[in-house]
């Protein structure tokens, strides 16, 4: 990624997006050094006070830390940081990726089984809009990400918690971009399998099928991450002895 000057136009905002840019591109990997105050001024074209603007709010993000005498450093930035709003999530190692789909494992799991007890008809009906849209828009696999993530949106609205709302946003902001990738690999059919039987569960109101469907749901997904990046070894073991719904899935997303 190539640095370029500046236009002079909310000047530190500017200096701080492409900083960040540096690092989140793997440009400026974890643990290098940055260019120093006045390198970067005269890089981009702008005055040595813009750029100390643009570093310390990369400091306070936790993207970069300052040494007394020593420069500025890229930090080892893992999944933390990045549940920061201000901070798009545009580089997700697997290992980060994991970890928030393991976090999805965990609350996901209880946001079906709260909106199978407290669903109002109106969720069902956001529910139901999004699952037509996602059979309408199957063969585009990037739209059908989107609306992936909507359905888990409007699952964690139906729960009726402000705090799952509010983490579910948050995940859905940080997914966002990678969604599309793993969209991309697995394809439509699992969610096409997997979210009308939890709609159905809710609909229902029954919270234990909600609930049971939802963590296979997810690990699955788990499941196919790990095996889409064999290069990287996760030791946190795979999904033996669980029970599936997965024999007869692909026959019935044939719609």
């Amino acid at each position: 990624m190539a640095i370029r000057r500046i236009p002079k136009v909310s000047v530190s905002q500017a200096v701080f997006e492409q900083l960040r840019d540096q690092i989140f591109s793997g440009n400026w990997p974890p643990g290098s050094r940055l260019p120093s105050e006045n390198e970067l001024a005269r890089m981009l074209g702008v005055s040595r006070i813009s750029v100390r603007a643009a570093l310390q709010k990369l400091n306070t993000l936790g993207l970069v830390q300052s040494r007394q005498g020593g420069g500025t450093f890229v930090t080892d930035v893992t999944v933390d940081v990045y549940l920061n709003p201000l901070i798009p999530a545009l580089a997700l190692g697997k290992h980060d990726l994991l970890e928030i789909l393991e976090f999805r494992r965990v609350y996901e799991v209880e946001n079906a089984r709260l909106a199978a007890m407290r669903r109002t008809e109106k969720d069902l009906e956001r529910l139901e809009a999004i699952m037509e849209r996602m059979r309408q828009v199957k063969e585009d696999l990037s739209l059908f990400s989107v609306e992936d993530l909507n359905f888990h949106l409007e699952v964690a609205r139906a729960a009726k918690n402000s705090l799952i709302l509010k983490v579910a946003q948050i995940t859905k902001d940080i997914l966002r971009h990678h969604m599309k990738e793993i969209v991309a690999f697995r394809g439509s059919k699992d969610g096409l399998y997997y979210h009308p039987l939890i709609l159905e569960a809710i609909a229902a109101r029954d919270p234990q099928r909600a609930a049971e469907i939802m963590a296979e749901h997810i690990e699955t997904m788990i499941d196919d991450v790990r095996e889409h990046y064999p290069e990287e070894e996760d030791n946190r073991g795979g999904a033996e002895g669980r029970e599936t719904w997965r024999g007869d899935r692909q026959a019935d997303t044939e719609v």
